[in-house]
């Protein structure tokens, strides 16, 4: 694939006490083949970042024999710069054929006039699913089960997973799995390339990775291959160091109590340390009905087992396939203050579907003890789901969950979108419903409280559909800002189709504002290797 490459020397400026003091900024500009390169008449250059007014921009025009002009930079932190391709010298956001492409830089500090920035930008038609800039393919991103984490700098560590037997009924079980690696790999935004690092201590796959305060990344559970070939499960837990790029067993209890997989893992933001661990498949089979806290270096510090600590709640049932939530302020009060939690949605067990929401609050201290929330024990609208695709939104606090499988074994397809409170602990209805239904697909969080929802398994096969879910803030008097209320909606067929049908893929939202979307598999079970990126509009 060839790109247009331009390269462009931005000088950028901090705003110090008595006067404007240049640093520099170098940036070069990566085209797409998508881009109609003979529409071009000018750029249009933006800074965004905290304390950055509002509006900071300028417009280069080409052919025009002149310099471009770049807008100033305050020093700090957080910039971002955002290129625009213009058709017309106004460059009006507002008139959709005035911008046709666009590209933004990952976000940089800039503190001091002797720092120097490079940055690639890989510009893009809006609305637009294309490959990723470099022409680099992803080693080991054909799998399922592995894991996506976002470094403190952007970058995008890829971790483990498996390869799926040819037409096997399901993915996830240890019967579906011909392969796991240990093998992982680094996905660099900035420029577009995947590289191979030093592999995990042991095979494994549908685990969790989180990242932790220092920027590590810890690695827990998941299945593995032993010495035999068998598939089992680990409670082996290792640590991804990204100033090194290796890995290596946690010290100390480096362990969960029990193997698990098809679980779910979050960092309590409170410390940035401590992991929950909730829910899945585990061995013995009533392990996992227990929450556990585990922290780096020192092992378990809590395990939801009332014996052990009075007050504490197991799980009501065993789930894996769930869907989870952390939520940092669960229930909040008038003035915006709650408790942290994890909410579980629907799920599968041994005896079928799991139809029951909970939610298990978080202490803020250590061992940060969870306790269920029994008021949050509601049955989710029409039965329950499993391979859920759900994401949280803050600002009002509302779980989108799409689609889902209304029987185990990834059987019977769901069309709904439905919205959950995490303020009251209630469902709030549905939006209209998906025309195709799919369970295993993702939904990702953009700006502006937008999710993009891609690919799935529907009854007729693996999807390349995608929609947006849009929440849009409308007043009756948008001047004074009064009567306003959050109208949702769900956008299908304005948004393009993947190049790749895939399901039960990954899909994150990287630093330079695009959503990368990686492995899963086609209708046989093979796994679809080719990395994806949506451009939004």
């Amino acid at each position: 694939m060839r790109f247009s490459v331009l390269t462009i020397i931005l000088f950028t400026f901090g705003c110090g006490s008595s006067e404007y003091t240049p640093g520099l900024v170098d940036a070069k500009l990566f085209f797409s083949p998508e881009t109609e390169q003979n529409k071009w008449v000018a750029f249009k250059f933006s800074v965004q970042g905290p304390g950055v007014p509002e509006g900071l921009s300028t417009v280069a025009l080409l052919r025009s024999g002149r310099n471009a002009e770049i807008p100033n930079i305050p020093y700090g932190y957080q910039r971002r710069i955002t290129v625009e391709v213009c058709t017309t010298e106004q460059c009006d956001p507002a008139k959709r054929d005035d911008i046709v492409a666009k590209g933004m830089s990952k976000r940089f500090d800039l503190l001091t006039s002797s720092e120097h920035e490079s940055l690639n930008i890989f510009v893009m038609p809006r609305n637009f699913v294309g490959r990723p800039l470099s022409e680099s393919k992803p080693a080991v991103s054909d799998r399922v089960g592995a894991t996506v984490t976002t470094l403190f700098d952007g970058r995008i560590l890829i971790a483990g997973g498996a390869k799926i037997k040819k037409d096997s009924a399901t993915w996830f079980n240890e019967a579906d799995i011909e392969t796991i690696t240990k093998e992982a790999e680094i996905y660099d935004p900035n420029t577009g390339k995947f590289e191979l690092v030093s592999p995990m201590t042991e095979p494994r796959a549908f685990h969790q990775a989180v990242r932790v305060r220092d920027g590590r990344v810890v690695l827990l559970g998941g299945f593995t291959r032993t010495s035999d070939g068998a598939i089992s499960l680990t409670g082996s837990v290792e640590v991804f160091d990204p100033k090194s790029n290796t890995f290596q067993k946690d010290t100390g209890q480096g362990k969960l109590p029990v193997g698990r997989a098809l679980f779910s893992a979050f960092v309590v933001e409170s410390d940035g340390n401590a992991i929950v661990v909730i829910g899945g498949r585990s061995s013995p089979p009533q392990g996992a009905l227990y929450v556990d806290v585990y922290f780096p270096g020192a092992g378990i510090i809590f395990h939801s087992d009332p014996n052990m600590f009075p007050g504490s709640t197991p799980l009501k049932a065993v789930r894996w396939n769930h869907s989870a939530v952390f939520v940092p302020d669960y229930k909040r009060d008038i003035d915006g203050k709650g408790s942290p939690a994890i909410i579980l949605f629907g799920g599968e067990n041994d005896q079928g579907v799991v139809s029951e929401v909970e939610a298990f609050t978080i202490a803020p201290t250590s061992p940060f003890q969870t306790i269920r929330d029994e008021l949050s024990v509601v049955q989710m609208p029409q039965g329950g789901r499993t391979h859920i695709a759900s994401v949280y939104i803050r600002p009002h606090g509302y779980v989108y969950l799409v689609g889902g499988f209304q029987e185990k074994g990834a059987k019977n397809p769901s069309s709904r979108v439905d919205v959950y409170s995490a303020a009251s602990g209630q469902f709030k209805g549905a939006l209209q419903s998906l025309t195709m239904p799919r369970g295993a697909a993702t939904a990702t969080l953009l700006d502006n409280n937008i999710i993009f929802i891609a690919g799935g398994l529907g009854s007729q096969g693996v999807l390349d559909e995608t929609a947006l879910i849009m929440e849009q803030l409308v007043c009756q008097d948008p001047q004074k800002m009064d009567g306003c209320a959050y109208q949702v909606t769900l956008r299908e067929g304005i948004t393009p189709k993947l190049l790749d049908s895939r399901a039960g893929h990954l899909a994150v939202y990287d630093a330079t504002g695009k959503v990368l979307m990686l492995g899963g598999f086609a209708n046989d079970r093979t796994g679809v290797r080719p990395a994806l990126l949506y451009n939004p509009d």
